[in-house]
């Protein structure tokens, strides 16, 4: 409860929402105390080098694929590895998590088991 009261909630309701519903499905109290911890108080801000010219499509595609990736994971390891579960909770089809594991894959990230 401390952590979710010093937690900024940068997403406001939607993101205590799915705290919430994560711990209903997860049921493990320590697993969401470890996912407020990843996303301290503060904003984050997103590593630039800023030595050169930036392209903000491109660190804009970056930063949502990893987001996207994130949540695919955490969503799969509270589905205990169910892709066809892990799809339906997130309202996509099975066959585009299919191809987002793949591609998450190829990049050299491992989904959880």
């Amino acid at each position: 409860m401390r952590m979710m009261r010093r937690y900024s909630w940068p997403g406001n309701i939607r993101q205590l929402e799915n705290l919430v519903r994560s711990f209903v499905l997860i049921g493990d109290e320590e697993i969401l105390a470890a996912d407020l911890s990843l996303h301290p108080a503060d904003d984050q801000a997103f590593e630039i080098d800023l030595a050169d010219p930036v392209s903000l499509k491109q660190i804009t595609k970056s930063a949502t694929e990893k987001l996207e990736r994130d949540i695919i994971f955490k969503v799969l390891r509270a589905n205990a590895g169910s892709r066809r579960k892990t799809a339906k909770w997130l309202h996509i089809s099975y066959r585009s998590l299919l191809y987002k594991l793949e591609r998450a894959q190829s990049a050299g990230f491992r989904a959880p088991v």
